[in-house]
């Protein structure tokens, strides 16, 4: 199984949000972008298109997962639909 420790760490509302493709207890990552929200849940956020390569690729999944974190928790925390 592919080793991929958390690659960015997103902070919204001054809180740090983990990010990865292949997040603990999570079977089958690897297709999908997941964020780890206050409660310690991973949730499926994007599909990977790719590994983040550069500060371009980095910037567009830091919103992206900005984008996801704001709607869930707007919601009352649940995925956003």
């Amino acid at each position: 199984m592919p080793t991929d420790p958390t690659v960015r760490i997103v902070w919204f509302e001054g809180r740090p949000h983990p990010v990865s493709a292949y997040p603990a207890g999570v079977a089958g990552g690897g297709t999908h972008w997941y964020v780890q929200t206050r409660d310690g849940e991973w949730h499926q956020v994007i599909r990977r298109s790719g590994d983040v390569t550069t500060k371009e690729d980095g910037a567009r999944l830091e919103s992206a997962i900005a984008t996801w974190l704001e709607e869930y928790y707007t919601t009352g925390g649940g995925p956003p639909q």
